[in-house]
């Protein structure tokens, strides 16, 4: 049964053209099961950016020690970092 789940999930993967999986998954875990942020920036609106040190808001906030803006700011690349891994 694992070589047959592997085998449909290879062949979706090469298949199903990147946006529609995009569209899946984010129907999927934003409007219907509320678990990840959609598609609304890098932060929501309530956290501020961290200070500019690379330019990148996960390892900026890791180095200010800013756990909760690298928390939003991981969350926010779950969904774009699945959608491209699946292809």
């Amino acid at each position: 049964w694992i070589d047959h789940v592997a085998r449909v999930l290879a062949v979706l993967g090469v298949s199903v053209p990147i946006f529609w999986i995009g569209l899946v998954l984010l129907a999927a875990f934003y409007v219907r099961l509320e678990w990840l942020p959609g598609p609304e920036g890098r932060l929501p609106i309530a956290y501020p950016e961290p200070d500019r040190i690379t330019g990148l808001y996960t390892v900026d906030s890791l180095l200010q020690g800013e756990w909760a803006t690298f928390r939003e700011a991981a969350k926010a690349l779950i969904l774009p970092v699945i959608t491209i891994a699946l292809t």
